[in-house]
This record gives C-alpha cells, sequence and structure tokens, in this order.
C-alpha cells in the first residue's frame, strides 16, 4: 500500500494519536483513490467501458478497482424479480441484473474489511481536473456544510462527517435547501444531456434550477447511481434495506431510501453530478448494460467498441477521450 493510501486509510479511523493537520486531510482526498480507501466498479468483466476507465485512471492518477464478482445468471435475476413488493413496478430484466450487481459489490466491500469506498459504474467518467481541481474543492464544502471550521481536526472523514452516502455522480435530483459554492468548472446546463428527462422526473424548472456556476450540497438522494461513497455501517445499511428489492430499480429504491432516512441514513447529493456517463454515440446504439439486457437495441461488436469516440456530457475535459483519443470529446446538447 502506498504512503498516500494509507494515509487516507488512517484518516477514516479514530486513532488514539494526535489526528493529522487540515492541509493533510486536504491532501488526502487528492491521492489516487480521492480519500477513500477503494474507487470499486461495479463490472461484469472486462470490456471497452472497463479499458477506457482504467486508460483514464492510468492519465489522471487514479487507481480503479475492479473486483470479480459473481455472474449473475438471468435465473437468478427472475427469482430477484419477484421478491420485492407486488403493488411496485417490476424492475426488467437489465435493471434487476444491475440492481444484483450492486448487491454483490457491497457484499464484496463489507467482507474486505474496508471502511470506505467511492463505488462507480464501469461506464463512469469524469473531468481531467477531478482529482486535482474538483475534489478539493468538494472537500472545503463538504466540511463548511458539516459545521467544521478550516483548522477542525475532529471528523473522521475528510470529507465531514455528515453523511453516511455521498452522491457525487448522477444523473438528476430535485433541488433542496442546502449550501451552494461556486464551481468554475460545472457544465452548463444546456448541454444536459437527459435535460428532457429530467425535466419529466422531477418536474419544471422550478425544481431543477441550480444557476450555471453553481452546485449544490444538500440532503437526499439522486436518480443514477454513477458514482457514490459508503461507509463500512452505511454499506450494511443499504445492503439490508436493498436486498428486499421492493422498487423498480437499484437507483428509485436508494433514491427513496435516502429520501425517507430510512434506518436513520445520512444522505448528501452534490446537485448537479459532478462526474459523468461514458455515452458512445448514437449510431453504435444503445449501449447501456441495463438497456441490451432489456433487448432494447442493437450494438456493434464488442472489438469495435474500443475505436470509437463517445463523449460525457456533464464534464467539459472527458479523462476517457483525453486518454483514447488526445480530446475533451464535447457532447452534443441534449
Amino acid at each position: 500500500m502506498s504512503s498516500n493510501s494509507k494515509l487516507a486509510s488512517s484518516l477514516f479511523r479514530r486513532a488514539a494519536q494526535a489526528p493529522p493537520s487540515v492541509p493533510a486531510i486536504i491532501a488526502a482526498t487528492t491521492n489516487a483513490t480521492l480519500g477513500f480507501e477503494k474507487l470499486l466498479v461495479v463490472s461484469p468483466g472486462p470490456s471497452w467501458r472497463t479499458r477506457g476507465l482504467e486508460a483514464a485512471g492510468k492519465l489522471t492518477g487514479l487507481e480503479f478497482t475492479i473486483p470479480s464478482l459473481p455472474a449473475i445468471s438471468d435465473q437468478q435475476v427472475q427469482e430477484f424479480q419477484q421478491i420485492g413488493n407486488g403493488n411496485l413496478q417490476v424492475p426488467g430484466l437489465g435493471s434487476a441484473k444491475a440492481w444484483v450487481a450492486h448487491l454483490h459489490m457491497l457484499e464484496y466491500f463489507i467482507a474486505s474489511g474496508l471502511e470506505t469506498a467511492l463505488i462507480v459504474e464501469d461506464d463512469f467518467d469524469f473531468d481531467t481536473r477531478l482529482r486535482t481541481e474538483q475534489i478539493p474543492l468538494l472537500t472545503d464544502n463538504l466540511r463548511a456544510y458539516a459545521g467544521l471550521e478550516p483548522d477542525d481536526l475532529t471528523a473522521i472523514s475528510p470529507y465531514g462527517d455528515a453523511w453516511d452516502i455521498l452522491w457525487l455522480g448522477h444523473c438528476g435530483a430535485e433541488v433542496r435547501k442546502g449550501m451552494a459554492f461556486f464551481d468554475p468548472l460545472r457544465v452548463d446546463r444546456s448541454r444536459w444531456y437527459f435535460l428532457k428527462w429530467i425535466e419529466a422526473t422531477f418536474g419544471q424548472h422550478d425544481k431543477l434550477w441550480v444557476p450555471d456556476g453553481l452546485r449544490i450540497v444538500q440532503p437526499g438522494g439522486a436518480v443514477c447511481t454513477w458514482a457514490y461513497a459508503v461507509t463500512r455501517r452505511s454499506a450494511q445499511k443499504v445492503l439490508s434495506v436493498m436486498a428486499r428489492g421492493d422498487s423498480q430499480a437499484y437507483d428509485i429504491g436508494m433514491l427513496d431510501m435516502c429520501n425517507a432516512r430510512v434506518e436513520g441514513l445520512r444522505c448528501l447529493t452534490i446537485n448537479p453530478t459532478v462526474v459523468s456517463t461514458y455515452i458512445p454515440p448514437k449510431e453504435a446504439g444503445k449501449l447501456s448494460l441495463v438497456n441490451v439486457a432489456n433487448e432494447n437495441g442493437q450494438v456493434v461488436g464488442e472489438a469495435q467498441f474500443d475505436g470509437i469516440k463517445g463523449s460525457a456530457p456533464w464534464v467539459s475535459k472527458s479523462a476517457r477521450c483525453n486518454a483514447l483519443f488526445g480530446e475533451d470529446c464535447r457532447p452534443q446538447k441534449g
């Protein structure tokens, strides 16, 4: 384990010795795992998605761990679809399969003995400046949201102790009362890929509007689980609740759980999303693993994907695109 990883690990555990200084705490969040003990990737196995993510990590100094999770058969998924509340919409095959994959990841995390992790999906993408510029800014504002003074050394986590689940990557969240801060790297709302879908899901602009240039640290959850942080304690609670299968999708179940504070869970969301999902061009087909499992479109062969240039609509400088093509890959308007 590197010295930076050891420092990050120690920051999430109370120790008898004197705590590290605030500069050391902030520095820990700019290490190869963003101050968490691991960056864990939910993935069914090697693919263009994982290869692109690993290339992005190498370019930006981030270290992603892609565990070998149990294979998920269609029979297992069908059985899972039947365990939820019969009054709710049953998740589709693709949604149910993704749900079970996240449950496997939570089980892996708990069994690993880790205290904290950022869990990301394998089509996750991010700005090339995430580690060096955006995360330090988030750290400052999450600590301020938690009521910590700049020189306060009492928090276990470098991100403050006001959360059990920290939602950094999502495709939409209703605006709630929180703490706004300026982020010069935030993408203008006009480029949001799912804007029409977000408005249909959450309502019109009055509930969605976060003025350009600003982000909000706010309580509650979001839709889409591109990137969310958990602690050992919260992961056990999430696993217990989400294993019941009583929602239409994993992210919707997480959203409802967070907004209702089930099991006393404290969820914080950075709104709008800090990171992105990587989207290949439309002509390549519907490439979400959920859509593919739902038989919702055709895709080109796996071998072709490494050379297909996509985009990350919620960030300015796609780490994947810069790693693979030497370009930012600015997206089309959504």
